[in-house]
């Protein structure tokens, strides 16, 4: 490791101007930073009513660019960062009515990594009317905040920082008149201070890499320090000269792991595994940092938690949490109302939940007590909300919006759950009986679970003792995997009520308990799988078994190996076929193979569909060679891979028809570009191409659209694509059919019901074959 380094000049000046500078930093009504003006997401909240009178308003929202940004508010000004579309930009917009005021060009776009989104992830900083940022790309940054001009700006070099693979999401701090950004290079370059005046390096020290960790400005007394975690150290340092006051190691692994001033020179450092506390000395000018407790609670989550009168508030993955700041042991936990991270106002905590409300909630030791709540975004968000003068800012990857705190609360419903239609009226009809309890195990005697009412309700039971139940499924809400259920007063019975269409099928799971047992639906006999991946069904009253699913009757295909390029692919030959023959057949490649075979159950739909629905066909099942080949670069390997490798051998050793159009590509999910992408991307391979629930970054989406424009006619002729409304890019999926439609109309295929996985698109699959390989070509 190598020392850190300070002119003495410099220092001299730094000093003597250090406490000017703090001063300005913080502005009573500001939100000037991340987590707020000292860090630790709180804010006085002397704006806000009693408990009892909270209201909320939307006073705006507005459209806004992809990223994980939070925001800042300062002198007026909402800031963030986010995506264009082509260029990650910092842009500032007036907190009275959103109207933007000014953008800076940051850097070119950061593109999504591995099911992420496009944009950046740091937040920005406000000091003395200067905005400090940093982008994903590794672009530090000075602008003013009156119009957004630039003061400086520098990206880091070669040996100077490591770029995570998340890109940089560190957010800046200005601590004893320095800018600390985690720079996370080697050579001594882990944590850095940089002058804010002129972005010059003033000192560096460590080697260790960072993710997402951001230092924190701490007071010890009449002293500010900077401490700061990276992938395996626990370090204090002097901000003005970098000077190391002392470093442990933390044992919290990688990725997150951020610190939280707990007053009283304690800290805690809270990261994906474990929180563990701190308590920092100075003894005999000996700096140590003594670890106090750690706790698996607030952990599994990106949220940092916030202190309040001794217990600490955060999540602990979805679940809200109270910890007893001195011991660390857990005081209560709440399913409601979910989210990814929060800020306390006053005594308020605030958070977006996963539809995208705006939830104030009581922060005590006595359990959770929900105040106030307003649809703030169309979604959930990643990004804690911020708050200045009475106000809430919040964000998402798609808006950006305002709320403020009003002294008219909005009408609460009564106790107890929102249960429609006959079951509802008959739990209602419960309400103050001595005998509730025993008249609703009486009504539900002997009925299969769930209970199912005309025009698609659903009500989800669950009988047993538990703290928490809830049902886990994919396609039963919008926006929500696991959907709360609420006990009935008095009775040992969790109910959640849905809406589905009627002939739909899916398949759901219960947890109990804050996820620690998950088990099928005891009242549901329909069943399927085995262990711990044992799933009931739910089958509405219209749903019918897929025919192309079924148990072949009479002669079926086989399947022989094939080994090619490092990978075993299944090549299924169809009944009747001989090695003697002369009769030819075309051919289907299916992406994601071996997945598509186990789960799909793609041969058992060939043996039914073909001579019935479809003609005979070769179709090879090719498994990824890797995780990431349908992405990023590999793609186009992939796609050359599939072109000038795997047909011809299959040429040699099958009877194959000749030409482009005897051939087609099909996939699913990130399988699914990779289908359309190798047809579009080598025109005259294949004639057909066809994708369910089609998944891709913004730079996927743009190259595969750049390839159909580019082939123009010579594309394949026949296409076929459907998703669900559950899909990860329902738009995607949405826009690129409209694209695909200038060429083909109308499109086979569009939204179905169902959901993105493996049941749904095989029960959809006698469509796509149907159009790919019809039992008549024109």
């Amino acid at each position: 490791m190598r020392r850190p380094h300070a002119p003495a000049l410099y220092l001299a000046l730094v000093l003597l101007a250090t406490s000017a500078l703090v001063a300005a930093e913080v502005r009573p009504r500001d939100w000037p930073q991340y987590r707020g003006g000292a860090q630790d997401g709180k804010a006085p909240g002397d704006e806000l009513p009693p408990a009892d009178s909270i209201g909320l308003e939307l006073i705006w929202k507005r459209p806004l660019g992809s990223g994980f940004s939070g925001i800042v508010v300062a002198d007026g000004k909402v800031l963030t960062m986010f995506t264009d579309g082509d260029d990650d930009v910092l842009a500032a917009f007036a907190a009275s009515d959103g109207a933007e005021l000014w953008r800076y060009r940051v850097d070119k776009k950061f593109p999504a990594v591995g099911g992420s989104s496009d944009g950046p992830l740091s937040t920005p900083l406000v000091a003395d009317g200067v905005v400090y940022g940093l982008g994903p790309w590794g672009r530090l940054f000075a602008v003013r905040l009156k119009d957004g001009s630039e003061l400086w700006a520098k990206s880091f070099g070669e040996g100077e920082a490591v770029k995570p693979r998340f890109g940089f999401t560190t957010a800046p701090v200005l601590a004893g008149g320095v800018l600390v950004v985690q720079t996370g290079g080697p050579s001594g370059h882990s944590i850095s201070g940089f002058d804010p005046a002129t972005g010059e390096r003033r000192w560096s020290y460590a080697d260790d890499p960072v993710d997402y960790q951001s230092p924190l400005a701490f007071e010890h007394g009449d002293r500010t320090l900077v401490m700061a975690v990276n992938d395996e150290l626990f370090l204090g340092l002097e901000p003005a000269t970098g000077e190391v006051l002392w470093q442990r190691e933390h044992g919290l692994g990688g990725g997150h792991a951020l610190p939280l001033d707990l007053g009283d020179s304690r800290v805690l450092v809270n990261g994906l595994r474990e929180a563990v506390a701190y308590a920092v000395h100075r003894n005999d000018g000996v700096w140590n940092a003594e670890e106090l407790w750690r706790s698996r609670s607030l952990t599994r989550t990106w949220a940092l938690p916030v202190l309040y009168q001794g217990h600490l508030y955060g999540f602990t993955s979805r679940f809200l949490t109270c910890v007893d700041a001195a011991t660390g042991e857990e005081v209560w936990k709440s399913r409601p109302p979910g989210g990814r991270g929060l800020i306390l106002v006053g005594d308020q905590l605030a958070m977006i939940d996963p539809k995208g409300d705006l939830v104030l909630a009581a922060a005590s030791p006595e359990g959770y007590r929900e105040t106030a709540r307003i649809r703030a975004l169309g979604e959930g968000s990643y990004t804690a909300p911020s708050y200045a003068g009475g106000i809430f800012f919040a964000r998402n990857l798609r808006q950006l919006a305002a709320v403020r705190v009003t002294d008219s609360p909005a009408p609460r419903r009564a106790g107890g759950p929102e249960v429609p239609g006959a079951f509802g009226e008959f739990l209602r009809g419960l309400a103050g009986r001595d005998d509730a309890a025993a008249a609703l195990a009486a009504h539900l005697e002997g009925q299969e679970l769930p209970l199912i009412e005309d025009g698609g309700l659903v009500h989800f039971v669950y009988r047993g003792p538990a703290e928490d139940a809830a049902v886990v499924g994919v396609g039963l809400e919008p926006g929500s995997f696991e959907l709360a259920m609420t006990r009935i007063d008095g009775t040992d019975v969790w109910v959640r009520s849905v809406r589905l269409d009627p002939t739909a099928y899916r398949r759901y799971r219960l947890t109990l308990d804050f996820g620690r047992e998950t088990l099928p639906d005891p009242g549901n006999p329909h069943r399927g799988g085995e262990g711990e991946s044992a799933y009931s069904e739910l089958r509405m009253p219209g749903w019918r078994p897929p025919a192309h699913l079924a148990e072949p009757e009479g002669e079926r295909g086989r399947l022989e190996p094939l080994e090619l390029g490092g990978r075993e692919v299944h090549v299924y030959l169809p009944p009747g076929y001989r090695a003697e023959g002369a009769e030819r057949y075309p051919l289907l490649i299916v992406n994601h193979g071996d997945r598509a075979l186990a789960e799909g159950h793609l041969d058992r739909a060939l043996d039914n569909l073909i001579g019935r629905r479809i003609e005979p066909l070769i179709a090879a099942f090719v498994p990824p060679a890797s995780r990431r080949e349908y992405r990023d670069d590999s793609v186009g390997a992939y796609a050359r891979f599939l072109a000038a490798e795997l047909i011809p051998a299959l040429e040699q050793r099958y009877r194959l028809r000749p030409g482009a159009a005897e051939r087609a590509i099909a996939g699913v999910a990130d399988g699914g570009f990779a289908a359309l992408y190798a047809a579009y991307k080598t025109p005259g391979v294949y004639g057909g191409a066809a994708a369910q629930s089609l998944l891709a970054g913004a730079d996927q989406a743009q190259a595969l659209a750049d390839a159909i424009a580019a082939a123009g006619d010579a594309g394949p002729r026949r296409l076929y694509l459907d998703w669900t409304p559950f899909d990860r890019r329902p738009d995607l999926n949405r826009k690129l059919a409209a694209t695909l439609e200038r060429h083909l109309r109308p499109l086979p295929g569009q939204e179905v019901d169902g959901t993105p996985e493996w049941w749904s698109w095989a029960a959809h699959a006698d469509r796509l074959l149907e159009t790919l390989f019809p039992l008549s070509r024109e």
